[in-house]
């Protein structure tokens, strides 16, 4: 009887066990089939391969443990294979975790502009060049949003202090011509205004009115379109580390 009892007692603590290990044996097995799949997306980033990298990314994100480290590396793949749009969100959702993370605010700022949102890769890009005041890349690229963003004057105060920090370079070399070109233009414009160009605008302005009024709703779509940014903005460093 004694041994009856004994063997049930066995069975139960041995049942217990195994019940209690397959949860984690199931845990264990989910971890390294996301940990292979990271793996292979690495491997594809590296190749330049961001569309299968991104397939194994997904796959991935299967892993709690790891979830931001594997998201980042997913918007990052997103964002070199041209899908801004897809890239975006979880930049977004990432940096509203860490908000001081570098890292993932240059990625959103530059997946941001290349979206077409120039006053929000403005202002994200102002944000950083404040507080990464030795980071020239980052300075560089707020001015380029400033001058798409058809902003000259700003051009010109933040081009002078980009050179205070930096010293000249091709950059404020480039800059400058454009700024030069760009006034030369505004003159040439306002020298070829003759009188009897003033007195045809005068005429004009009445009919010009009515023509403007009728169309109001179609050129408001225009006037309100956000023009389409450079492409010559500094890329972040893709995949570097996540902190």
């Amino acid at each position: 009887m004694k041994f009856a009892k004994y063997f049930v007692f066995c069975f139960a603590v041995f049942a217990l066990i195994s019940c209690s290990s397959v949860p984690n044996e199931q845990n264990v097995r989910l971890e390294n089939e996301c940990a292979e799949n990271a793996a292979v997306a690495d491997a594809f980033f590296e190749r330049g391969m961001y569309d299968k990298a991104a397939e194994y990314y997904k796959k991935a994100l299967k892993s709690k443990k790891y979830a931001d480290a594997v998201s980042y590396k997913l918007a990052c793949s997103y964002a070199l294979s041209g899908k801004y749009g897809d890239a975006l969100p979880v930049f977004d959702v990432l940096l509203k975790k860490d908000i001081s993370n570098r890292s993932i605010k240059e990625a959103l700022a530059y997946t941001t502009l290349m979206n077409g949102n120039l006053e929000e890769g403005c202002r994200l890009y102002e944000e950083l060049s404040a507080d990464n005041p030795a980071d020239a890349k980052l300075m560089r690229n707020y001015i380029k949003t400033l001058y798409a963003s058809d902003l000259k004057e700003k051009v010109q105060a933040q081009t002078e202090v980009y050179l205070q920090r930096f010293g000249k370079d091709n950059f404020t070399n480039e800059m400058q011509k454009k700024l030069q070109a760009a006034d030369n233009e505004s003159k040439d414009k306002t020298e070829e205004k003759t009188s009897a160009d003033k007195a045809f605008d005068k005429n004009t302005e009445t009919s010009s009115k009515v023509s403007e009024d009728s169309g109001k709703s179609g050129s408001a779509a225009s006037t309100n379109k956000q023009p389409e940014p450079a492409d010559d903005f500094d890329m972040p460093d893709w995949m570097s580390e996540f902190d």
